[in-house]
């Protein structure tokens, strides 16, 4: 029996090393708070949009990639005020090329800094150890059916698989009962759990001193 976690991942972003370092900040980056999959993890950086909704801090992941990019999804998009929904792409994870970029600021314990940083929708994927010969999956529910699951190699329990949707899909599978996985063309028996334990943080509230440090510098 394969135990499934189906997680909320928030919108968030991914900086590689050398942009980064260009930017001075630390590498590794500090921890915040451990990921599911070991080796990651929520780091101190957070990010605003710079012409959209400052008020809000989103997490930055760790440890640093070989690319950049912010993943969210249509809902967040609105409610950010980041791009309209017509320019986002839904692409797996590090295939940023021709995608739109805003900009952003990106916080730290001693300083903000500018960057500008490519957008996408992550495609839905799931993360295990047993899928490195496997093609695509599908998860079959109440009335829906979601193909095209991307499937990512990742060092989790053997034991586990763990699917990553954004808070829109989210929303949309939360109340069904999943009846069926297929990895391939295979029936996988699994069961399911929901939650957010591990998963990328919500995005967080600044105090009223930080918030005018950055609306300052988003009206410059």
């Amino acid at each position: 029996m394969i135990n499934l976690y189906v997680h909320r991942s928030g919108t968030h972003a991914h900086l590689s090393k050398q942009l980064a370092e260009r930017l001075g900040l630390m590498s590794p980056p500090p921890k915040k708070k451990d990921l599911a999959i070991r080796g990651e993890y929520v780091t101190e950086y957070s990010f605003v949009i710079a012409k959209g909704d400052v008020t809000k801090k989103l997490p930055i992941l760790g440890p640093w990639r070989n690319y950049s990019q912010i993943e969210t999804c249509v809902g967040d998009a609105r409610k950010l005020r980041m791009l309209p929904p017509e320019l986002l792409e839904t692409r797996l994870s590090g295939d940023v090329q021709g995608l739109p970029a805003i900009e952003v600021y990106i916080i730290g314990e001693y300083k903000t800094v500018p960057a500008c940083l490519p957008v996408m929708i992550p495609q839905p994927h799931i993360h295990g150890f047993i899928l490195n010969s496997k093609p695509k999956a599908s998860l079959v529910m109440d009335g829906l059916r979601i193909d095209d699951i991307a499937l990512r190699m990742a060092n989790v329990p053997r034991n586990e698989l763990l699917l990553h949707l954004t808070n829109d899909e989210y929303n949309l599978v939360m109340a069904k009962q999943v009846h069926e996985l297929y990895i391939g063309d295979e029936l996988v028996e699994c069961k399911k759990f929901f939650g957010n334990k591990y998963a990328p943080t919500e995005p967080q509230e600044w105090n009223d001193d930080e918030l005018l440090q950055v609306t300052k510098k988003s009206s410059l």
